[in-house]
């Protein structure tokens, strides 16, 4: 667990309690943004809303496309940003494949209309070198954000989230990494806790 602050950072890395690192992240304050972890002990920090934020309204306001590398044996930061295709974004959701593969799904909002939801996939394994790129898959639903995703396996759980065209939702939907195919396992409106 890795809590970030632009006051501090606080880490524990072993499982052995909290530790408080010295030091300011190079980066604006954050929210919405979503931490990556990879198998050489880093995480990313990957888009949100830097600075102050919007408030109430879905404009995107401050949105980025920034990541970071964080490195908590050297306690150093890494700007991953510079070639990043993907829109400035929040609300997205984000997994890391065993591999350390990392898919970016969705969020708020498409570049110049901020009531228009995101329903893009990307790649990228910094460990490997490997560079984003578009993942070609079409979601059986529109654009979404702050949806839960979970990997198990070669699938990646969706559950909820929200859109404009239906508000919260209560769908449960499966991406298959290798297929690039998705599959309605609940549609909205017939989950059991809607």
């Amino acid at each position: 667990a890795v809590l970030l602050t632009s006051s501090g950072k606080w880490l524990d890395p072993e499982g052995v309690g909290w530790q408080k690192l010295d030091g300011v992240p190079p980066w604006k304050p954050h929210t919405g943004s979503i931490a990556a972890p990879l198998s050489d002990g880093s995480m990313l920090l990957i888009g949100g809303q830097a600075g102050r934020h919007g408030g109430a309204t879905f404009d995107c306001f401050n949105c980025t496309n920034e990541v970071w590398q964080f490195q908590h044996t050297t306690e150093e930061w890494k700007d991953l940003t510079k070639d990043v295709p993907w829109d400035p974004r929040w609300g997205h959701s984000v997994v890391t494949q065993a591999d350390d593969t990392v898919l970016l799904f969705f969020g708020c909002c498409e570049r110049g209309r901020p009531t228009v939801m995101l329903r893009d996939v990307w790649s990228f394994n910094p460990l490997k070198g490997v560079a984003w790129s578009k993942v070609e898959t079409q979601p059986p639903f529109e654009g979404i954000q702050a949806t839960s995703a979970a990997i198990t396996g070669n699938e990646i759980w969706f559950v909820g989230g929200w859109s404009q065209q239906r508000g919260t939702l209560s769908m449960v939907a499966v991406f298959n990494v290798d297929t690039l195919k998705w599959t309605m396992k609940s549609p909205h409106g017939s989950a059991p806790w809607d």
